[in-house]
Parts: structure tokens; sequence; C-alpha cells
């Protein structure tokens, strides 16, 4: 392809059943914006991709609590690609680079290749299933709850955790005395322990 930053974006996926020439023509049409650390990235209906840097995609009404990380080559914006409000916002961690196809575009791309369309539909569900498993994270409930849903999630991956509470207080949206609490709860009640090797979840 004639342009490598543009070719990030093609190379998700949505875009697999493309051949290069198709991507070559496709490419013309993809667009850059250059954002700064700690800037929202607001596309309006388009289909954005991280070329280089990081970002964070956040709940608007869980108190800036983080749904997702974003890094290098990942996809966002297939939810509000033609239009409708959404619940969360993507703030970059560092400067970044963004590649994004809009929605008159994709629809372009849809029409002329419909096994784009069909892999489009494809991702989009495998996000609604993400999506799923994590609205129990964010809902209203009790702290603890919530704690202790998140911990048991992570604790599949390692067992002791160890995690700095500052940020697993902002992953979950909740302050560190909420947090605090919720831990000693969850001590006493026998679901988890602490120790200088990080917390034990039962």
């Amino acid at each position: 392809m004639a342009n490598k930053t543009n070719e990030i974006l093609l190379s998700c996926e949505i875009f697999s059943s493309l051949s290069n020439e198709e991507k070559d023509n496709i490419a013309e049409k993809v667009q850059k914006l250059i954002i700064k650390k700690g800037q929202e990235i607001s596309l309006c209906e388009s289909l954005g991709c991280i070329a280089n840097g990081s970002a964070r995609v956040l709940v608007k009404n869980a108190g800036g609590a983080v749904m997702k990380k974003l890094g290098s080559r990942e996809v966002f914006g297939c939810a509000a690609l033609f239009g409708g409000e959404t619940v969360t916002e993507i703030k970059a961690d560092s400067d970044a680079t963004i590649v994004y196809l809009n929605a008159s575009d994709m629809t372009d791309v849809f029409m002329q290749h419909p096994t784009v369309a069909v892999d489009y539909i494809k991702y989009l569900s495998s996000k609604i299933r993400y999506l799923n498993s994590r609205i129990g994270d964010f809902a209203p409930a009790p702290a603890e709850t919530r704690v202790l849903g998140y911990l048991k999630k992570l604790s599949g991956k390692q067992n002791p955790l160890k995690m700095p509470m500052t940020r697993l207080a902002s992953e979950l949206g909740i302050g560190r005395t909420s947090l605090y609490r919720a831990l000693d709860s969850l001590e006493q009640s026998g679901e988890i322990s602490r120790s200088d090797n990080g917390i034990t979840v039962y």
C-alpha cells in the first residue's frame, strides 16, 4: 500500500476478505487524526483504529471506570458508526495517531464488498458479547459485589493478585475509601485474604 499508516486500519479482521488491490483503493479514503495525551478521541460516525499510542474506553455513568484499554492496531467506533448516543468515551493515554473511515465511506465499502459487511457484523457481535460480560462490573450494586466480581475475573490469570489500589479503584470507578471498605468486608467474610503477596481470591 502507498500509505503504511492507512494500512493499519485495513489490516483489521473486518477487511480480511479483501485483496491487496481492493485495500489500496479503500486506503485513499482513510483519514488521519493526531491526538495529544489526555485528549478525548471524538470521531463522529466513524470506524477508527489506533495507529500508534494507546487509549482507554471509559464508562460515562460509572465515574469514568475503565471498560477497555486500547493499544496499537485496535479498532473502535463500531457501535456508533451509523449514529446514536454512546455510554462510553475514549481518552488518549499517550500521544496517538488515529486512522479512520467515516460512515459514508464505510457504506460504500459495504455496497461494493458484501463480505466486508458480513465480517463487520461478526466483529460487532463479538464486541456485544464482550460488553455483556462487563455489564455486571458497572451496574449499580454494592461495592463488595462489584469488587469481588472483578477480582474473580482477574484471579483466573493470576492468584494472588498484585495490583495497585489506585489502579483497581480507577478501573472499577469507585473511590479508594470505598474500595478499602469493600476489601475489609470481603476479607472478614472469607471471600479473599490479603498479604504482602497480594490479594488471594477463594
